[in-house]
């Protein structure tokens, strides 16, 4: 009988979910207003380093058994000290996106509204940490299963996103052009 909390699905939906949510959702839209037409390159440039990080945690993984993370990883190459420390910012990165994605999720939906103030977006952002925190506290398992839930529903609305774009939409080659 294995002693796994959660399946390698759910493990790699928890992965993909902070991808999608922080990196598609509100980094997109900032960096697309910002490089214009160079964002396709831009998130080809990312998606590039993502995978040398992606094939390197799966080398480590196949050559270092161990719950495996990059805590893990460190700590058994390096030493506690700076496993200690990539175990903090691992964390503190974590923190940083989960802000991005409630401050991006809070400001999309007051725009629904058409209505804009700071001080409720804080307001809002401060209720969802709340509740994902809550539900973060209720245990792995759980987590692991609305995250599960929650990427195939982002990933169906994307393909959906993608598919009806390529039908519908019309190609301007101005478009690609800077400003």
């Amino acid at each position: 009988m294995s002693d796994r909390k959660i399946t390698m699905w759910q493990a790699a939906s928890i992965g993909l979910g902070n991808i999608i949510g922080a990196g598609i959702f509100v980094l997109a839209g900032v960096v697309i207003k910002e490089s214009g037409p160079g964002a396709i390159v831009a998130f080809a440039f990312t998606d590039f380093l993502a995978m040398i990080v992606a094939f390197n945690s799966a080398e480590l993984s196949s050559k270092i058994v161990s719950h495996g993370s990059l805590y893990s990883f460190t700590r058994i190459t390096m030493g506690d000290s700076l496993g200690f420390l990539v175990g903090w910012l691992r964390g503190i990165s974590y923190a940083i996106a989960g802000a991005a994605v409630t401050l991006g999720f809070s400001s999309y939906l007051l725009s629904i509204f058409h209505y804009e103030s700071e001080y409720l977006i804080l307001l809002i952002s401060v209720l969802f940490l709340v509740i994902i925190t809550s539900v973060d506290y209720a245990g792995i398992k759980i987590v692991a299963r609305i995250e599960q839930i929650l990427v195939f529903l982002t990933s169906a609305g994307l393909i959906l996103f993608i598919a009806i774009s390529v039908i519908y939409g019309k190609w301007e080659p101005s478009r690609f052009t800077p400003r």
